[in-house]
């Protein structure tokens, strides 16, 4: 009889699990379809980025940020921007007869490091903007409630649990003796 208990937990163990795997497959099948409506949401919302075209931006907006305002110093536009504010100055100033005194000097400094602020500013908005790190979050794929990601995820992990609690049930089962009620 203790033999029968026995072949029955270990029928039980073996359902037990090959139910686990059905689970872990149909969980494997719901993050493949939840990638699926990833992509599909991503071609819809930027399509930009789905023809791998971000990448390359990254490396740019890295590359200005560790060079901070000083690194846009030697970048060819803002090179022009400055001697275009720098001429039209010195142009307005020989046109009035003026000479460049102490305070001119000051006023072309706080232009030019003015016009270096703005300049960073607008290539770190225009690279985190191309690059996507100014995207942040995104709303719910459009077919995927939050439920159902969830779901999704912890379906390994409760197969795996279901299967622990049947083996154990199929064991307790096991331990009792005949004719005991339990």
């Amino acid at each position: 009889m203790a033999w029968a208990a026995v072949g029955v937990a270990v029928v039980g163990a073996v359902a037990s699990y090959s139910g686990s795997q059905a689970a872990a497959g149909a969980a494997e099948d719901a993050n493949n379809r939840n990638i699926s409506y990833q992509q599909q949401y991503n071609q819809q919302v930027d399509p930009f980025s789905t023809g791998g075209n971000r990448e390359q931006y990254v490396s740019q907006l890295n590359d200005l940020m560790r060079g901070g305002m000083s690194g846009i110093s030697n970048d060819p536009m803002y090179k022009q921007l400055e001697a275009q504010g720098m001429e039209a100055t010195q142009r307005a100033m020989a046109a009035r007869g003026q000479g460049i005194g102490t305070n001119d000097i000051l006023a072309l400094n706080k232009s030019s490091t003015s016009t270096m602020m703005d300049y960073f500013n607008q290539q770190y908005t225009r690279l985190a903007d191309l690059s996507g790190a100014s995207r942040g979050g995104s709303k719910t794929v459009e077919g995927m409630d939050s439920k159902t990601a969830g779901q999704m995820a912890y379906a390994p992990y409760q197969a795996v649990g279901e299967g622990i609690g049947a083996i154990y049930g199929a064991y307790q089962g096991a331990q009792q003796p005949a004719g005991s009620g339990g």
